[in-house]
Formats: C-alpha cells, structure tokens, sequence
C-alpha cells in the first residue's frame, strides 16, 4: 500500500513540474518576451538541480538564491511588475524542491532491482491468487520421486499424481475476471482444508490443480478424491455448479521409467482428464435417458 501511494505521489509530483512550468512560462509571456525566458531559465536550473545536486546542497542553494534574489528584486530598483518579481524568485526554488521530491521517490524504488532476484524466484515458486505453489516446484519435487522410486529397487514406493482442471475457466475468465480468481481462491481454500497434510498441492496454472500423494492405499486416495470431488461439485458458478475433469496416476516400480519425465505425466494426465469429462457426459445421457 505504502508503494502504491509513492508511486501516485511521483506521478503527481511529475505532474505538477509540469503544469506549473507551462503555466509560467505562458503567463510570463503576457508580460515580456525577456521575461519569459527567464521564467524557463529558472525552470530549466531548477530541474537539473533538483535532479543533479545532492539534497543538502539544494536546501543551502535555496536559501542563498532565494536570499540574493530578494535582495536584488524586492530592495532593489528593478522595472518589473511585483508578480513577475514573485514568480521570478520563487520559480527555482518550488522546481528545485518538487524534482527533489520525484527523485527521492525513484532513488527509493531501488528496492525493486536491488530486490528483484527475490521477487522473481517468489513469482516462480507462489502463485499469487491461490497462494499455491507452482508448476516449477511440481516438476521438481516430482522428478526427485521418480528418481527416488527409481533407484530404490529394494524399497517399495509408489506415488499418485492427481489432476484437476476446472472446465469451461478459459471462457469464464475471458467476461469475468475477478469471480474467476475468486473461483481459483475457493478451489485452493476447499484443497488446502480436506486433503492431507502430508499430499503436496499445486497450482499449474490454466485453473489447474496438481496433488502429489505419497504412498497412500487405493481405497484412501478413492475416499480422498471422492470427498474432495463433492466439497468441489458444492461450489456454484452463476447459480449452477462447477465442473471439473480429473486424472489420476499411480506410479511404482512397474511403470516409473515411462514417466521419469514430468512432460510425460502431464500429458497423460490431460488425457485422463478428457476422458474423464466424455464418461461422465456419457453417464449423464444413461441417466436422462
């Protein structure tokens, strides 16, 4: 929030540099055209200082042109009208002042590039809507456990992939952007509350969810699905309630060296998932019929 405000400070300081320095220029030129120029001369120093010279330095630059100036145009003999003296004494200073402010506002948004390593890996790793972690922490964690199932010949390990995508999300975001993130918020929450501590939940992106689950018998990944598959049918898009496809995969020692790659996984998951979408259409016509 704090960020946000410096930023709308900056473009408001930018803003007001701006209009105030046509708004001189063209009333000094009511005046005289020696006038007017000068006007844009004290402009043109006052940015160049306000951006060049360290802020110290400026506020002591102030005070003796300000000092110098009053003494040449208030005491003494100079034809020019009293607002034209005012504007003259007062334009470098003001200029000065509000480009010290603007550039205070960018030399402290240097926390972006000084930090930028960081938001990056956190972009990388946290999606920001569902707050769960992302496609790149899946892929890595998940070749690990291949590897891992892989190598250890005398050790029985065996790991379920579960996808779910949400259907019709890609058309729903397209008219409603903020109840489709929402949408994602809920899906997550419902994830985060019913499955088990030890599953690792991620967010592919494309209203995608993965969970990796080790080690668990059929007849509790079924139980697990089948109850996160009603909190999910609960949720209700426009009155009516939301759709999903989903795939599972167990893989063991039988079948590891065909999915040591996640591209492979993820592949056959999709397909899982759309043939999961025609069954259930196929079930729903056998029941309607």
């Amino acid at each position: 929030m704090l960020r946000r405000h410096s930023i709308l400070f900056f473009q408001l300081a930018i803003l007001l540099v701006i209009i105030a320095s046509l708004v001189l220029i063209v009333w000094s030129s009511l005046y005289q055209t020696n006038m007017m120029i000068a006007i844009a001369i004290m402009i043109v120093l006052g940015v160049l200082v306000g951006m060049m010279v360290p802020s110290i330095l400026i506020g002591w630059l102030i005070i003796a042109l300000t000092t110098l100036g009053s003494a040449i145009l208030l005491l003494g003999y100079v034809v020019v009208a009293a607002p034209i003296k005012l504007a003259l004494l007062f334009t470098f200073p003001v200029i000065a002042s509000v480009t010290l402010v603007a550039r205070e506002m960018i030399t402290g948004w240097g926390w972006l590039d000084k930090n930028r390593s960081e938001i990056q890996s956190y972009a990388a790793h946290y999606d920001p809507v569902t707050k769960l972690l992302t496609r790149y922490n899946a892929v890595k964690l998940y070749e690990k456990c291949m590897v891992y199932i892989h190598d250890r010949e005398e050790v029985n390990l065996w790991t379920n992939i579960t996808a779910i995508h949400w259907t019709h999300s890609t058309q729903f975001q397209q008219f409603h952007e903020q109840e489709y993130n929402q949408m994602l918020q809920e899906i997550a929450r419902v994830l985060k509350v019913d499955r088990l501590p030890s599953e690792m939940l991620y967010y592919l992106g494309n209203a995608t969810f993965m969970i990796i689950s080790h080690e668990l018998s059929d007849k509790v990944l079924k139980q697990l699905n089948d109850q996160t598959k009603n909190l999910l049918g609960a949720i209700e898009i426009n009155g009516a309630p939301a759709q999903y496809k989903w795939g599972t995969q167990k893989i063991d020692r039988k079948n590891v060296e065909h999915f040591m790659n996640f591209e492979k996984i993820d592949r056959h998951l999709q397909r899982e998932m759309e043939t999961d979408i025609v069954t259930e259409y196929l079930k729903g016509n056998m029941i309607d019929g």
